[in-house]
């Protein structure tokens, strides 16, 4: 059990609360047709809706009665007779960067969320420094809820939604939970305001007798709406998890659709893959249940007297699944063709949205922040958001959005008003390195299906391909590919739900002594963080006081001692990553290196003893070359560098069996400073013999792995080579090494794609004033480090004391 932390958040935004002008409450208040009952009482209509935003899961763009579908949606159906229908509403192609997008009105690539889907194991979320809609619209005076899939993030305290700004929260914290238990892969998956909530009957079927999901959420909407105070606006995220699979309805609902009617486009011998009549049948059902839910929740809202003040936004999260129908639209989820980014989206506010509206205008998910702060009468413009407000578009008029960039794992796009440029491809800065030359433009004012690309417009669509590229060189790498392959390899095998270990990056502070010299204590802290100090005069300046790195488990850390120049009236700590920084590998025989050499058993899979867990390493590593790769005894000696006792040495005889051990990081380093330094000594018998240092790098789902950067030591000298760069002839030589023992240190800053800057120093005389022998400029992200033997002919090379950090005094002495 969680209990809640009153710690203020840190935001990257700090503008005041609006206060509204009388002339913007009176604008507001002859913009919307009053409640004749409300009149009637003697009630005033609330100068801001209230604002409910419904979200569906992997909905087809054609699975409504209204569009010709044999499901039916009666009350999706009255909405968009009486509202307005979006033609032109997308999102992005998978749940989580959707989801991102709205709760941040920013596009998903800026938090490195655009790639894939938040997994148990994930460690990411959104970043606690980041204001969502939620934040905004309490700043307005909103009480605000979310109830339903929750998918952003879950791993830290500060990821939930009860510290992201919803007053209550029921959620789903995974992406998928089964529809009568409310589990996921079997571990219990309900949040309520930050403490777990269990399904009072374990069975994963109707027979347990628990209340299917869709109307849970329902339910729970209904209760909130009940009981809200009509003096304050509301605003509330339903987010149903229904259509997404499992394929799980209730039989009644079932009963009402026969298979034998479902046609052949899923079940027939040409239907696509995961297309069955099975599947399309309790598809049907679920969305039939969810229009029920809606309709339900809607009726509350009439009921209650708040129809005419409630603004109410229906949409999928993404193109639908192979089960949706999505025609016209060519794919589907997860895809960048129209199928996969453009989705039904439904606004209904009667009085204020002429009924049997349609609008044409772009709309991209990160709008509707904008938009609903514009509503309720604030400003975004100080906040540089994404997204810009479509409340033109409601009011019938012209919308703002001229394009909308979609850039997902493999699958990207460039929409405007008539046109799509889609492309493939999971190495960005490749992409952009070859001006997104694999990219095709489709006419989808003429051709809506994308059956086949246009050549027609040549400049338009370089115009389109270089629009595209200048989004692609701002994205922020996230954990992409250490959520999907690396995450059964975690060192904690975690038998319960990830929100039974969920890290409490919230800690409370208690302060004593004052002046010149302060103790604070802060409780609870975790052994996978840094907390840093941080003290303020005025509570707008900080300056940072200590850091302190926890590597084991504790329930409190004192900061003692604190001295400063001035008395500081407040003090707060901010967290961030450590998960195994610094790391040290002086391959000692203490952390479980033996002396000989280290072997790996073909295709069993198993691990060896001999690659011991260290700080910053996966407890998995490649190992080729047999007898070739082997730990020694003496460790390289350097000044006064401290040593622990072994060493790592590669042999090489020739190119038929080249000896390699690679080691992958528990944290992929992809921002901010990487520090990276080992003692190295090379001895080429003859020039085609090559030592390898080697950042690698996968790209995507099943993308091959790639150097990012090379060093090379052959016995004329060193050599740094970095891989797809953006400048030309990178190759340089950085001086004579061959039987010498070299101090190598590296010094990354990782930025955006392609921005990253590298500079590389060699035999380092100390901390200060550091000459680098070569800097560079590109793609630099790794996630495992090399070290390996090429080239045709003999030689061995040695490397001892590896340290990474992500300060300089982590790697040098």
């Amino acid at each position: 059990m969680f209990c809640d932390i009153n710690l203020s958040r840190r935001k990257t935004n700090n503008s005041p609360l609006f206060k509204a002008s009388w002339l913007v409450i009176i604008s507001i208040i002859l913009s919307c047709n009053l409640n004749a009952a409300d009149v009637a009482r003697g009630e005033a209509k609330l100068s801001q809706p209230n604002i409910i935003y419904i979200l569906a899961d992997d909905m087809g763009y054609s699975d409504m009665s209204s569009r010709g579908s044999k499901i039916q949606t009666p009350n999706l159906d009255r909405l968009a007779e009486k509202g307005m229908v979006l033609q032109r509403n997308y999102t992005q192609p998978q749940c989580t960067p959707t989801r991102v997008s709205f709760l941040t009105g920013n596009y998903p690539y800026r938090y490195g969320l655009h790639e894939h889907i938040v997994l148990d194991s994930s460690q990411t979320g959104i970043p606690a420094q980041e204001k969502t809609i939620a934040e905004k619209m309490k700043e307005g005076g909103y009480k605000t809820a979310i109830i339903g899939k929750w998918h952003v993030g879950a791993n830290k305290q500060s990821y939930l939604p009860h510290n992201m700004g919803f007053d209550h929260s029921l959620i789903a914290i995974s992406g998928a939970i089964d529809y009568w238990n409310y589990t996921s892969g079997g571990r219990n998956d309900l949040i309520r305001n930050g403490e777990k909530v269990y399904a009072p009957s374990k069975l994963s079927k109707e027979a347990s007798g628990n209340t299917y999901s869709t109307f849970m959420w329902a339910e729970e909407a209904i209760e909130v709406i009940d009981s809200h105070d009509q003096k304050q606006p509301l605003f509330m995220f339903l987010s149903f998890n229904s259509p997404h699979s499992p394929f799980h309805a209730p039989k009644a609902i079932m009963d009402k659709y026969s298979p034998d009617e479902i046609e052949s486009y899923w079940s027939g011998a040409d239907a696509d893959k995961g297309r069955t009549t099975n599947t399309r049948h309790h598809y049907m059902a679920m969305v039939d249940a969810m229009d029920k839910a809606i309709g339900d929740v809607v009726g509350a809202v009439k009921s209650n007297g708040m129809a005419e003040n409630t603004l109410i936004v229906f949409m999928s999260d993404n193109g639908g699944i192979p089960q949706a129908d999505n025609r016209p639209l060519r794919s589907y989820k997860g895809d960048s063709f129209e199928g996969g980014i453009r989705v039904p989206g439904i606004v209904y506010w009667p009085g204020s949205i002429k009924a049997g509206a349609k609008s044409s205008e772009l709309i991209h998910v990160s709008d509707w922040y904008a938009t609903f702060a514009d509503l309720a009468g604030m400003s975004t413009k100080e906040e540089g958001l994404d997204g810009v407000s479509a409340r033109g578009i409601l009011e019938g008029g012209k919308g703002k959005r001229k394009v909308v960039p979609i850039i997902s794992a493999a699958r990207h796009a460039l929409v405007t008003a008539d046109y799509s440029l889609v492309g493939k491809g999971e190495n960005y800065q490749r992409l952009v390195n070859q001006d997104l030359a694999s990219f095709r433009l489709y006419d989808i004012k003429q051709d809506q299906s994308q059956k086949k690309p246009t050549r027609a417009h040549p400049e338009l669509e370089k115009k389109m391909e270089a629009q595209l590229a200048q989004h692609f060189t701002k994205v922020n790498r996230g954990n992409f590919n250490w959520d999907i392959t690396y995450a059964k390899h975690r060192r904690e095998k975690k038998k319960a739900h990830s929100f039974d270990y969920v890290i409490d990056d919230l800690p409370q502070l208690w302060v004593s002594g004052s002046g010149k010299e302060s103790t604070v204590t802060i409780s609870p802290v975790s052994n996978k963080l840094v907390y840093n100090l941080q003290g303020s005069t005025d509570g707008e300046t900080w300056v940072d006081l200590a850091e302190h790195v926890a590597k084991e488990n504790a329930k409190s850390y004192v900061f003692d001692g604190i001295t400063t120049n001035k008395a500081f009236k407040e003090f707060r700590v901010l967290t961030s990553d450590h998960f195994g920084l610094p790391l040290r590998d002086g391959f000692s025989f203490d952390k479980g290196y033996k002396k000989g050499p280290l072997y790996t058993e073909t295709g069993s899979g198993k691990l060896l003893t001999t690659l011991p867990l260290i700080d910053g390493f996966l407890p998995i590593s490649d190992v080729s070359g047999g007898e070739q790769v082997m730990v020694v005894a003496d460790s390289l000696t350097y000044q006064n560098w401290p040593k622990e006792g072994g060493a790592l040495l590669l042999k090489s005889k020739n190119m038929d069996n080249p000896p390699s051990l690679t080691r992958y990081f528990i944290e992929p380093h992809s921002q901010g400073k990487i520090y990276a330094s080992m003692l190295v000594q090379f001895d080429g018998f003859e020039s085609e013999c090559i030592g390898e240092i080697n950042f690698l790098v996968q790209n995507g789902w099943n993308g091959a792995t790639e150097k990012q950067l090379s060093l090379s030591f052959q016995n004329d000298g060193i050599t740094v080579n970095q891989a797809d760069p953006i400048e030309k002839n990178l190759d340089s030589w950085l001086g004579e090494h061959q039987k010498k023992t070299v101090l190598l240190l590296l010094e990354f800053d990782l930025k955006t794609i392609g921005q990253d800057i590298l500079k590389v120093y060699i035999n380092p005389k100390g901390k200060e004033n550091l000459i680098p022998v070569a800097i560079r400029k590109g793609e630099l992200t790794f996630d495992r480090l090399q070290f390996a033997m090429t080239g045709r002919s003999g030689g061995k090379m040695t490397v001892d004391e590896v340290h990474i950090g992500r300060n300089i005094d982590d790697v040098l002495y």
